[in-house]
């Protein structure tokens, strides 16, 4: 069924998150990178400034929010960028193991039941395929500092929210 599919999507992007970050620190994604000569644009090197920057550990605390923008926009500088291009690793930096294991559990695993009992399946559909979407795209780009993006991300599932299931524009009674 259409749950069943958006519930497996999410839990793969919930484990591919934290293979994703392990790949990274482990070393083992550089390897593959270097092994098979794939073109990063330079995201290797911003990478492994973070993964010198920080640790790969339960007890890792984070950096604090915004950090790692501020590390490549001042001491590195030189390097002229601003993001990580990853927010996935950017979130693990940032907000270390235990708030990156909240963070992924409640947008992927919890915020899209919550949807689903509160608003119906049409709402948490609307929100599965936008949070897919989002954390696809979260691997290998920087796009949770862009307005539109963020907006959209809100704004199409509790459209969805306020619509009723037979497609009409009433509202639901939702308030």
């Amino acid at each position: 069924t259409r749950r069943g599919i958006c519930r497996a999507a999410s839990v793969c992007l919930f484990v591919g998150c934290w293979i994703w970050v392990w790949l990274i620190y482990s070393g083992a994604f550089f390897q593959i990178v270097d092994d098979y000569g794939i073109q990063t644009m330079s995201r290797v090197y911003y990478y492994q400034i973070v993964v010198d920057s920080t640790s790969f550990s339960p007890f890792f605390p984070g950096l604090g929010l915004n950090a790692v923008s501020n590390m490549l926009t001042s001491t590195y500088a030189y390097l002229g960028v601003g993001g990580v291009h990853s927010d996935v690793l950017k979130y693990y930096a940032e907000i270390g193991f235990v708030g990156f294991l909240a963070w992924t559990w409640f947008y992927l695993l919890s915020l899209p039941r919550l949807i689903e009992r509160r608003f119906g399946d049409k709402a948490a559909y609307g929100f599965y395929l936008v949070n897919i979407f989002a954390f696809i795209v979260y691997f290998t780009d920087n796009i949770d500092i862009y307005l539109g993006s963020q907006l959209l991300y809100v704004a199409i599932p509790f459209v969805y929210a306020m619509t009723k299931s037979d497609g009409s524009n009433e509202s639901s009674g939702v308030a």
